[in-house]
């Protein structure tokens, strides 16, 4: 995604399950040093690589925790490869039998920590509706979504691509580059299909 197209220098962004940094680098460079971007991802693993990658942008914040519908704490499995981490054994692809206990909180906390904030990515394996269910306030406001749809992460998770595209629907989004049914049927057959989806009203 063409960050540069959505987002200014001075402006703010959320990294929502940031991994190692590859979009957070995107971000950062787009928003430029008068700008803020807060990278959150619980993985002390891909922490590691992230502080590392970011260590030349003094302008991102990055806090160690999973963004779910509450403040406290959750179990969290891991992957071999960190992307594919989960709050959800079913979501795993890999079961490595490895999780451990990661501290949560909201995007409505973390949004109003953000000076400026003008766009959200969220890639949480399967939580991205406990991740809006937490974004109240937040889905009010005129931002960019980039949002990771995943079928049967959702399902896994009791939740479901159809619920997850409501929330933004009834807050006034609209998917860009492709319809609303586009996005319910490009994973139509294949358990891992997801499709990363860009939200604006």
């Amino acid at each position: 995604m063409n960050w540069s197209a959505y987002l200014c220098p001075g402006d703010g962004a959320i990294d929502i399950g940031a991994n190692v940094g590859t979009v957070t680098r995107r971000l950062a460079e787009a928003v430029g040093p008068t700008g803020h971007v807060l990278a959150v991802e619980p993985d002390p693993r891909a922490l590691t690589v992230l502080r590392a990658v970011l260590i030349t942008c003094p302008w991102v914040t990055i806090l160690e925790s999973a963004v779910i519908d509450s403040v406290g704490v959750a179990e969290m499995h891991l992957s071999q490869d960190s992307r594919h981490n989960s709050l959800w054994k079913a979501n795993m692809k890999v079961d490595t039998d490895r999780a451990i206990t990661v501290p949560t909180t909201t995007l409505d906390r973390l949004a109003a920590s953000v000076p400026n904030l003008k766009a959200i990515k969220v890639d949480t394996q399967g939580a991205e509706s406990l991740v809006l269910s937490g974004a109240r306030k937040t889905l009010t406001h005129d931002l960019v979504w980039h949002v990771e749809v995943w079928p049967h992460g959702l399902q896994n998770a009791g939740s479901s691509a159809d619920a997850l595209l409501k929330v933004f629907r009834d807050a006034g989004y609209r998917p860009v580059d492709m319809t609303w049914d586009q996005i319910l049927t490009a994973q139509h057959g294949s358990p891992h299909g997801a499709t990363d989806v860009v939200f604006t009203r």
